[in-house]
């Protein structure tokens, strides 16, 4: 990864780029693989009017800044937001948080989140089972808006991401890479783009 802010970093297993694009910043990233292949994932938060034009910032998170919480069965990593007292390390404008689980078959992950924040999680390895209903490898589950999260391993090894985040309520427009509130902000977006303003 390297940007127009001079932030960079190469980034190998287990690690996490957070970047705040705020009032602009331009990024490029160049994958390779090994020979196990290449996947990551790619989550975009959109930060609430007030904070759009906020200074861009890109943060490096090597597999060493990323706390977990372990027990028998059970690894939580937390790269945003917080769980049993230990404090993910990524810097965001938008309260959230963003665990990744893995499961062994029969563990139980439980979480207490404020039931005002929307939360999901998405399972990247084997399969889990939430209030008895199994969701396999490459689905998503969105949970209601209640307090108590509950998800058992239902095989050996499973693997998923949980989020949650409170929502903004704001509209969204999106134009290429841009996300904002209203379509003239859109078309003064790429204006800036194009004038140099965003970089």
């Amino acid at each position: 990864h390297k940007d127009s802010r001079s932030g960079g970093g190469l980034l190998s297993d287990g690690c996490v780029q957070w970047m705040t694009a705020g009032k602009g910043i331009q990024h490029s990233e160049m994958p390779e693989q090994n020979n196990d292949g290449l996947w990551g994932f790619q989550l975009w938060l959109n930060l609430p009017k007030k904070h759009k034009w906020v200074e861009p910032r890109y943060q490096h998170l090597s597999p060493e800044m990323i706390p977990s919480v372990e027990r028998e069965g059970v690894s939580i990593k937390i790269i945003s937001g917080s769980y049993e007292g230990k404090h993910g390390p990524a810097k965001n404008w938008v309260e959230s948080d963003y665990f990744d689980v893995t499961l062994d078959e029969d563990a139980l992950f439980h979480f207490e989140k404020d039931p005002a924040m929307n939360s999901f999680c998405y399972v990247r390895a084997g399969s889990v089972s939430i209030n008895g209903k199994v969701v396999h490898e490459r689905e998503l589950a969105e949970f209601d808006n209640n307090s108590i999260i509950e998800i058992k391993g239902d095989s050996e090894n499973a693997a998923f991401l949980f989020l949650a985040g409170y929502p903004n309520n704001e509209p969204i427009v999106r134009g290429g890479p841009f996300v904002m509130n209203t379509e003239e902000e859109i078309h003064q977006a790429f204006q800036d783009y194009r004038n140099g303003v965003l970089f």
